[in-house]
């Protein structure tokens, strides 16, 4: 369903790829969006992640991910010739730091803020983080943050 680029010019340790793509892929079937979409993920450091905050969202600090749709932002139709979600930035100082005050593991909140991020790219917000499942809406992350490792299983 996705091909993905990942970018990590700064070579960070991560997850293999097709552990990432899985997550996005997951996201998606969740959601019932089946059509394949291409995505860029960049992990960038602080200076990166804080020059693109600056730039594009008016932030004077990096921050964990942002998202950048071509779907909702651009009004691109995702079925379009091109077929691009959009990209994903993280910035993984940043995730790393997280990772270890919330006591779970980096690549646990990577996968956190790639689904996160994927919702983003497909127009969810922070109210709409939920999906229906067995007769239930229920959450991608808990309260604090952590993946619902039902999800990920």
């Amino acid at each position: 369903m996705v091909s993905l680029d990942l970018q990590n010019p700064e070579q960070y340790k991560l997850p293999a790829a097709n552990l990432i793509k899985r997550w996005i892929n997951m996201t998606m079937t969740i959601i019932n969006r089946v059509e394949k979409v291409e995505l860029t993920i960049r992990f960038v450091g602080e200076d990166e992640g804080l020059k693109i905050a600056k730039e594009f969202c008016q932030k004077h600090l990096a921050t964990n991910v942002l998202s950048f749709s071509f779907e909702y932002e651009f009004e691109i139709p995702v079925k379009s010739k091109l077929n691009l979600l959009g990209d994903l930035v993280i910035c993984m100082p940043i995730v790393r730091w997280e990772a270890v005050n919330l006591k779970i593991t980096t690549e646990e909140h990577l996968a956190h803020l790639c689904i996160h991020g994927t919702l983003h790219l497909l127009g969810f917000d922070h109210e709409r983080l939920s999906y229906y499942y067995n007769g239930f809406d229920r959450r991608l992350t808990d309260v604090h943050g952590g993946v619902v490792r039902d999800v990920l299983a």
